[in-house]
């Protein structure tokens, strides 16, 4: 696996630095009243930034647009990835937030009725889960695999040691990006 590079260059001059190459920029920003340092992503397509946000460590969206670049654009120390994909990362990125808020606001309340079937309709790719903990990931991976079109939610619960609520909000993530049905 490739290690991300890190870049003690103020945005503008990194930004001319990539030239027309398309990247994920990201830093570490500490936010008053938060506990623990955030994390602050620039989405860049060929020197255009198509987006900024800066997010929590578990994965909500504080700022976002205007308000992240006007605390993201002082910071003289950015790691890199280059993403010829960087449209779907973001996307991505901004439909896992979305996402964790809805389940929050559910209560825990169970999404899908024990006796639902969920199928699969693609495959679960690598760049659908940026920006989740490893812990996060290996839960995704785990509750997709068990989808199979034949299991129903309540088998899936009782086989696997996770718990409901987890396995809940994994098959509502898989379903908000169309990979379940």
């Amino acid at each position: 696996m490739q290690q991300d590079k890190v870049y003690h260059l103020d945005l503008q001059t990194l930004i001319n630095f990539l030239q027309d190459q398309s990247a994920l920029l990201y830093t570490a920003v500490d936010i008053p009243d938060i506990r623990g340092p955030c994390h602050g992503y620039i989405f860049l397509r060929k020197r255009t930034i198509i987006g900024c946000q800066i997010q929590s460590q578990d994965g909500v969206i504080l700022y976002k647009d205007q308000e992240a670049y006007m605390l993201l654009s002082n910071k003289t120390q950015w790691q890199m990835r280059i993403d010829s994909n960087i449209d779907q990362t973001f996307r991505s990125m901004r439909q896992q937030n979305t996402q964790s808020l809805q389940a929050q606001n559910t209560n825990s309340a169970p999404s899908f009725p024990f006796s639902y079937i969920p199928r699969p309709l693609g495959d679960l790719e690598p760049y659908l889960l940026n920006g989740y903990t490893s812990k996060q990931r290996l839960v995704l991976r785990t509750v997709f695999a068990m989808v199979n079109g034949e299991r129903t939610v309540e088998q899936i619960k009782a086989q696997l040691n996770l718990s409901s609520d987890a396995v809940d909000e994994a098959l509502v993530y898989l379903n908000s990006i169309s990979l379940i049905e």
